[in-house]
Parts: structure tokens; sequence; C-alpha cells
């Protein structure tokens, strides 16, 4: 296998490549979502970013060889596919496992409240699952293709979360109104004994 020769000027051409359709394109969305959108930070991106850059700050720095400074551009490609695709993974996943919570144990406070839980929620949580699994195959092969089905997951599990929040906030309402219950008929029914067997 020959020498791999870059120029100064095809160095530069390739990190403003790297930056353009890695770090725009993908990175920067979903550091965007994370926080504006759900109001996170994520410790991990910010370190992702800052490993990125050092490696783009010494691939350019005077005396690298060509195979360092191309390992070290692929590396920079590396952080910044795992600053785009890591934390949308992370939030469609907390989102999924809240729908399926609500699915598995919330079933039978939608039919004490009388109703009829979404007919789509297994359909969707298929959907969901097939987005991550085919976010997660793609994930080291190809970004975008990563990127857009974890971005699918996300956004289907968000929309699905928010179709059915509703119904948990009613059951929550509901558990507390049972357990104020409870206390008042136990109350009641001690004062009953102590009345009677005086």
């Amino acid at each position: 296998m020959g020498k791999i020769s870059l120029t100064e000027d095809e160095v530069l051409k390739e990190i403003k490549t790297i930056l353009k359709d890695y770090y725009l394109q993908y990175s920067k969305k979903t550091i965007l979502v994370y926080e504006q959108v759900e109001g996170k930070l994520s410790r991990k991106a910010v370190h992702e970013l800052r490993d990125a850059l050092d490696h783009i700050a010494i691939a350019i720095s005077d005396g690298r060889k060509q195979d360092q400074i191309i390992r070290d551009l692929n590396a920079a490609r590396e952080h910044f596919r795992r600053v785009a695709i890591d934390p949308l993974e992370y939030l469609a996943e907390e989102k999924f496992r809240k729908i399926v919570r609500l699915r598995k144990y919330g079933l039978w406070w939608w039919r004490l409240f009388l109703i009829n839980p979404p007919s789509d929620i297994d359909k969707e949580i298929r959907k969901i699952v097939d987005f991550l699994v085919i976010g997660r195959e793609n994930k080291g092969v190809d970004i975008e293709k990563s990127f857009n089905n974890m971005w699918d997951a996300y956004d289907l599990a968000r929309d699905l979360l928010d179709k059915i929040k509703p119904i948990e906030l009613r059951s929550r309402i509901f558990a507390l109104v049972c357990v104020l219950l409870g206390v008042l008929l136990s109350v009641s029914f001690r004062t009953l004994v102590a009345y009677f067997f005086k």
C-alpha cells in the first residue's frame, strides 16, 4: 500500500469538510435539541467536542507525518459522530422506556377511567424499536442513516409520549385520591370501632 501524501491545502479542505459535514449537519443539531428542547446538558458531548477539536489542532500542528494527520482527522470525525448520535440515542431510549413503562403499567388506569388507550401505541412502539435498531446498526458505518434513524426514533417517541402523558397525570391524581380515601376510611373505621367497643 502506497503512502498517501496530503498538501496543506488538502488538509485544510478535509478539516472544512469534517466541520461542515459532521459538525454543522449532525452534531450541532443534536446538541441544540439536547440543550434547547430537552433542557439538558451532555457532559459527554462537551468532552467529545473538545477531543475532536484537539485532534484537528494536532493534525495541523507543525512536524506531523502524513499518516498521523490522517489518523487525527479520522479520530476527529469519530468524535463528531459520537456527539451527533450518542445523545440522540440516549434521548430516544429514555423516552422509549417511559412509553413502555406507561404501556405496561398504565393500561389498567386507562380502563379504570374508561379511557380507550391509543390504538396505535403498539405499532408506534415497534416503529421506534425499528428506528433504534437501524440507527445502531449504522452507527460506525453510515452517519447519515444512523442520525436519521435515531432522529426519527426520538421524534416518534417524543410525539407518542406527548400523546399519552396526560393519562399518566390523571392516573397519579387518581392514586393520590385513593390513598387519601384509604386514610379517611381507616380513620373512620377506627373511630367506629372505638365507639362501639368502649
